[in-house]
């Protein structure tokens, strides 16, 4: 890791959460499918559904509507979904990913303020932080619940971290953290610096098409590119 560094201009991360902190295997997708199989007797109503950049509002939205589930039934859906996640959560199907807690450490120690950018719902994003204990390195964020476009998601979570660090921070000290391209588009549209990470669904050489301003292979190299910015 390296040396400690005091920031001349404080930065602001933001931070997408499955295929970025944590490797899900899959679990989100199976309390998804079998919340609603519970909920509705329709079984494997997510299986086809690729998750990656998605956002969990518009996910369900669009199952409900194939599978002409009235939008009420929603909240019930919902507390069944977490009880569900949060049980494959306990039985550790989800794994933290290679250079997670050394990297939000030391951004923490050198004045970063770190916020979650995720197209999860916030119950199930806090959860899956609790779960590995990485709630404490982060100020807030911008969730599914907040919109259910990335860009927007992203947008929220900057203007959380600046509320929390009570500052405004300049476009090209902010950067945004993700496994996919939607995580990079959405940093472009914010006009934003952006880090693709190569521990998701696609490889780093699927990643440079997409241009972002570092690409890395696990988040063990972030210390040594943030400390010669």
């Amino acid at each position: 890791m390296p040396t400690k560094v005091i920031c001349n201009r404080p930065k602001l991360l933001v931070w997408d959460i499955d295929g970025t902190l944590l490797a899900n295997k899959g679990v989100g997708k199976r309390s998804m499918s079998e919340a609603f199989e519970r909920c509705f007797g329709i079984a494997n109503a997510f299986e086809t559904v690729d998750l990656a950049g998605a956002v969990d509002t518009d996910v369900f939205e669009a199952c409900f509507e194939a599978n002409g589930i009235d939008r009420t039934r929603m909240p019930t859906f919902l507390g069944v979904f977490y009880e569900t996640l949060e049980a494959r959560w306990d039985n550790r199907e989800a794994t933290l990913l290679p250079g997670v807690v050394d990297a939000l450490a030391w951004s923490s120690e050198c004045g970063y303020t770190n916020v979650i950018g995720t197209g999860n719902m916030r119950q199930s994003a806090q959860m899956k932080l609790r779960k590995f204990g990485l709630e404490r390195w982060f100020v807030g964020g911008g969730y599914a619940d907040d919109c259910a476009h990335r860009p927007t998601v992203v947008k929220t979570a900057i203007e959380k971290g600046a509320l929390a660090a009570k500052r405004t921070f300049q476009t090209e000290d902010i950067w945004i953290i993700g496994d996919t391209p939607w995580d990079i588009a959405a940093g472009v549209q914010n006009r934003c610096k952006t880090v693709a990470v190569a521990t998701g669904g696609f490889s780093a050489e699927q990643l440079s098409n997409y241009s972002p301003d570092v690409l890395l292979e696990t988040l063990e190299q972030l210390p040594a590119m943030l400390a010669k910015m």
